[in-house]
């Protein structure tokens, strides 16, 4: 569970499988609120954990890209139904996030 659901492993897939391909700093952009130093943590073991396959291109300047693996994509519809959860059950929590406030 640690392996797909640790803090940034799951926007990273998100944004990789719903941008496709993209170079890392698209992919921070992307995300938005991680640093350098975190994705690049998260990206290497989302490799050798298979999740996500880089690409280094030997240019001038080297380009590096990421883009979801099969396996990563695999994980998908585990993501559409957190999604779907989401939209179905936020206002509940907001709800319940209140009473609590509330009564606390």
């Amino acid at each position: 569970m640690d392996l797909v659901f640790s803090r940034w492993t799951t926007p990273i897939l998100w944004a990789l499988d719903t941008f496709g391909r993209q170079r890392f700093v698209e992919l921070q952009r992307s995300i938005g609120t991680i640093t350098p130093k975190v994705l690049t943590q998260r990206l290497r073991q989302m490799e050798r954990d298979g999740l996500v396959v880089r690409t280094y291109h030997a240019e001038i300047p080297p380009r590096v890209e990421y883009e979801i693996s099969p396996l990563g994509a695999s994980l998908a519809p585990v993501f559409a139904a957190l999604a779907g959860w989401s939209d179905e059950h936020l206002a509940e929590v907001d709800e319940a996030r209140a009473e609590f406030d509330a009564a606390g």
